[in-house]
C-alpha cells in the first residue's frame, strides 16, 4: 500500500528503481471487480493460438496479488490497466 492505495511495489534487478501498480482490478461493461485486491494489467502480447496468426480481439495480461503473479489472455474488449511508461 502507497499513500492508502492497495497495490505492488515492482523493483528493479539492476538498480534502485522502482514502480508501483495499484490493484485496480479490471472492468467488463460498467461492472468493476477485484479493485484493491488485483492487479491486471495489459502485455504489448497479442494471443496467439498454437498453429494461428494472432487474433486483434485477444492479447495476453499479468495479473498480481499479495500471493500469486501470473500471465494469462483475455478478451481485449474488457478494462484492464496499462503500464504508462516508456521503456528508456
Amino acid at each position: 500500500e502507497v499513500n492508502g492505495v492497495a497495490g505492488y511495489k515492482v523493483a528493479s534487478k539492476t538498480n534502485d528503481n522502482f514502480i508501483f501498480l495499484p490493484a485496480s482490478g479490471f472492468r467488463v461493461g460498467l461492472d468493476l471487480f477485484d479493485q484493491g485486491v488485483y492487479g491486471y494489467y495489459w502485455t504489448s502480447t497479442p494471443y496467439e493460438e498454437e498453429g494461428s496468426a494472432p487474433t486483434s480481439t485477444k492479447a495476453c495480461y499479468m495479473e498480481m496479488s499479495s500471493y500469486q503473479f501470473y500471465c494469462s489472455w483475455s478478451l481485449r474488449r474488457n478494462g484492464m490497466t496499462i503500464r504508462p511508461v516508456r521503456n528508456l
